[in-house]
């Protein structure tokens, strides 16, 4: 999978696939609108789909991970909350522990 914006549903699930090779233990398609998400959990039902990130995830049993890191998303509030939640749902994926904190405003 990959960068979904502009691309028509089927492009997205078409993304990654290799004729006669196993399917990708992890998959990630970002800017994932409603349509293409439910195009997605139609071809990979144990794909997950982040409405407020606009990120679908497919995490396969065999999937190892690879990072070890410890990660802090940091946001200043709200407004910042979609990218925020993208960059902590990858790093999760990728096996890093995360923590999201959003309350870092300035007043």
């Amino acid at each position: 999978m990959g960068y979904a914006e502009g691309k028509l549903p089927e492009e997205t699930t078409t993304i990654g696939k290799h004729p006669g090779q196993r399917p990708s233990p992890l998959g990630i398609a970002s800017r994932v609108d409603g349509e293409t998400a439910l195009a997605i959990k139609d071809e990979v039902p144990e794909a997950n789909y982040h409405y407020r990130s606009r990120l679908s995830i497919v995490k396969r049993p065999e999937s190892t991970d690879s990072a070890v890191g410890n990660i802090a998303v940091v946001a200043a509030g709200t407004p910042n909350l979609t990218v925020a939640k993208e960059v902590f749902l990858v790093a999760q994926a990728l096996g890093n522990q995360t923590e999201l904190d959003v309350g870092v405003g300035v007043a």
